[in-house]
């Protein structure tokens, strides 16, 4: 028989349990309390207490059956909900000051503690029930339904006042967006110079869009289009002076609201765009140009000097001709009344050289 390691008050508790059946009542209170003290445990490595926090305030409502949550806010806070009960965490995108320490006198039937984390970023709720959850973001307000878990049916929507303000909201925006166009379309657009930058390898075109407007680039057929929804005077005078061998032509097509700026290429050159704030970059590489044939001038020209050619022989043979008729001009022209003088002779020869 072997000693045992226990001591004598351990060897009597062991005696006392082995007539006694497990109950695991125990376990389940201990494992209860952890989850509270895990509730109350603040997180470590939490955000600066010094970054602004968004203030806001919470209504609790029981009415329907359910719990609401309503939190509402300065400005938007997006939140993330996440529940592994009992313990339901809601987290924000960006820390938030609001007061959660009577959430459990207003919702007793769902909720039996609450607190915010140091840090502002998450609220942890420590449930008293099973339960349900339904969330709504609206604008700066945010829903949370805390359901019973036999709960069926359509779940709660957002107030009517709620959505009417939404709506009115997404009226007026609308309204301000087709004013600002408006006023840009009647509003002569000055000249928007192009920035031209050349390396040894590229030459890159800076187009720096106006606030309002946006673009779409579309490459088909050896061409680059930039496809810009205003109509933008663009001064395209520096990028068609740098232009590289693998580029043709840059050209500007403008319509009543909008104008597309192309690039014709010579080759295959590589061609690269993107976004850089509020501007559209096209870099065009040096390699790859098509090579250009040359003008057949001296081609052109001798059939010009061909085609002259006969021309001076009828003059040549007008020569002849009159030469021959001085020499064999009659004597008899003389022996009458009427004689002829070598200066008419002379003016008769060039009329019929002429």
């Amino acid at each position: 028989m072997t000693a045992s390691s226990l001591s004598p008050m351990g060897i009597r508790a062991l005696e006392r349990m082995r007539g006694r059946p497990f109950c695991g009542c125990g376990a389940l209170a201990i494992v209860a309390i952890l989850q509270t003290l895990m509730l109350f445990t603040p997180p470590f490595g939490g955000r600066a207490f010094a970054e602004e926090r968004i203030k806001g305030e919470i209504k609790v409502s029981t009415e329907g059956g359910y719990a609401r949550l309503v939190f509402r806010f300065e400005k938007e806070a997006p939140a993330n909900i996440q529940i592994t009960y009992p313990i339901m965490v809601v987290t924000f995108k960006k820390p938030v000051a609001i007061a959660v320490d009577r959430l459990n006198a207003a919702a007793s039937d769902y909720i039996s503690a609450a607190r915010l984390d140091p840090d502002g970023i998450s609220i942890r709720i420590a449930l008293a029930r099973k339960i349900k959850v339904n969330s709504m973001p609206a604008a700066e307000r945010l829903y949370i339904d805390l359901l019973p878990e036999a709960w069926s049916g359509l779940l709660p929507g957002l107030p009517r006042e709620v959505i009417e303000e939404l709506a009115n909201r997404a009226l007026a925006a609308e309204s301000q967006l087709r004013k600002q166009r408006f006023t840009a379309k009647t509003q002569k657009p000055a000249a928007i110079r192009v920035k031209v930058a050349t390396q040894p390898t590229f030459t890159r075109y800076v187009f720096a869009m106006p606030d309002v407007a946006n673009v779409v680039p579309e490459s088909a057929d050896g061409k680059l289009t930039l496809e810009f929804d205003q109509p933008i005077k663009w001064d395209l005078a520096d990028a068609r002076a740098a232009m590289p061998p693998t580029l043709r032509s840059i050209d500007a097509e403008v319509d009543d609201d909008s104008v597309a700026v192309s690039f014709a290429f010579n080759g295959t050159p590589q061609v690269r765009t993107f976004r850089e704030d509020r501007s559209i970059v096209v870099d065009v590489g040096h390699d790859g140009a098509k090579s250009m044939p040359k003008p057949a001038a001296e081609e052109g020209a001798k059939p010009k000097q061909d085609a002259a050619a006969p021309a001076a022989v009828p003059a040549v043979w007008r020569m002849g001709l009159a030469a021959s008729a001085f020499a064999t001009w009659p004597k008899a022209n003389c022996a009458g009344a009427v004689c002829i003088s070598p200066r008419a002779q002379f003016a008769w020869v060039r009329t019929l050289a002429s």
